[in-house]
Parts: C-alpha cells; sequence; structure tokens
C-alpha cells in the first residue's frame, strides 16, 4: 500500500510539473536578457496655455498640425505635454477635466495636465524668472534638461520653428 502511495504522489508531483521523473524539481526556462537594446528616450515638448490666452487658441492647433505631418517612426520619440496653467479669467485655479477639455480643443497630440500645484509651478520650474505669459514651450532633451524655451511673442513663440527645432531633435 506505501508502495502504491508513494507511486501516485511522484505521478502527482511530475503532472503538476515541479518534479521530473528522477524526483529534481523542474525550473522554468530562463528567458535572456536582452542586451545592446537601447532605452527608447524621447525628446519632450512642453506647452504652457491657458483658457483666456487668444494666442494659444489659435497656435496650438497649428503646432499640432505641423506635428501630425512628422513620420510616425520619428514622431514615436516625442512626448508632447500640454500645460494648463490657468482657467479664463486668469485666477481660475485650473483642474484636469478642463485641461483635457483645453487639449480636445485645441491640441490634441498632447498630453493634458493641469499645472498644479497652483500657481503655474510647472511653467515656474521650467521657465526660471522669466515673466508669467503663454503661450509658451520648453523644449527638454532625453535626460529631460531644457534645451530651448519659446516664450510669449510673435517673434518669439512661432509655431514652424518650434516643430522645426523639435523635429531637429527627433
Amino acid at each position: 500500500m506505501r508502495l502504491v502511495v508513494s507511486i501516485l504522489a511522484l505521478i502527482c508531483l511530475m503532472s503538476c510539473g515541479r518534479y521530473n521523473a528522477g524526483g529534481e524539481p523542474v525550473r522554468p526556462p530562463v528567458e535572456p536578457t536582452p542586451t545592446g537594446v537601447p532605452e527608447v528616450k524621447k525628446t519632450t515638448l512642453m506647452v504652457f496655455g491657458a483658457g483666456f490666452c487668444g494666442d494659444c487658441k489659435s497656435d496650438f492647433p497649428v503646432i499640432n498640425q505641423l506635428i501630425s505631418e512628422i513620420p510616425a517612426a520619428q514622431r514615436k520619440h516625442l512626448d508632447i505635454q500640454l500645460y494648463y496653467v490657468s482657467g479664463d479669467p486668469g485666477l481660475v485655479r485650473p483642474t484636469q477635466s478642463a485641461a483635457e477639455s483645453y487639449k480636445d480643443a485645441h491640441f490634441v497630440l498632447a498630453t493634458p495636465h493641469a499645472d498644479l500645484p497652483w500657481m503655474w509651478s510647472n511653467f515656474k520650474a521650467h521657465n526660471p524668472g522669466l515673466p508669467l505669459k503663454v503661450p509658451s514651450a520648453v523644449v527638454l532633451d532625453e535626460d529631460l534638461k531644457v534645451v530651448k524655451r519659446y516664450t510669449a511673442g510673435k517673434t518669439t513663440f512661432v509655431p514652424a520653428e518650434i516643430v522645426a527645432f523639435v523635429k531637429s531633435r527627433l
């Protein structure tokens, strides 16, 4: 009887895949670790806008269109972040739902964020000492260091120039 129980136990253990016929534990195959496969690094375009900003509402769709014309193989190396710094009027605290609505209306390729904690915290972190004006943008390299700033103004915030610079980094 003891022999029968031992055989049944052995059969059960083998069928469960935990031990081989020699009674040794079966280890799952080890997947080879990929070597030499570079991590996909991205250039980041951070754009700052507000509900009260008419220039933002006209410039952001242009940037969105120009970026959409970049081939997908290049565009996958670009991360676009839209920071909604304030509502309309200017002292309205931004909310995530307002940021998402703003993105849907003006910059569909971007990932929206309410610029919190308020006021203008991400703007100030990436544009230290600059006036709180929108539209504004910064381009970050693959290590998240600012490589270019675009401040508010007809000659300093030019959608085609911004996209050309971003494209040159992809």
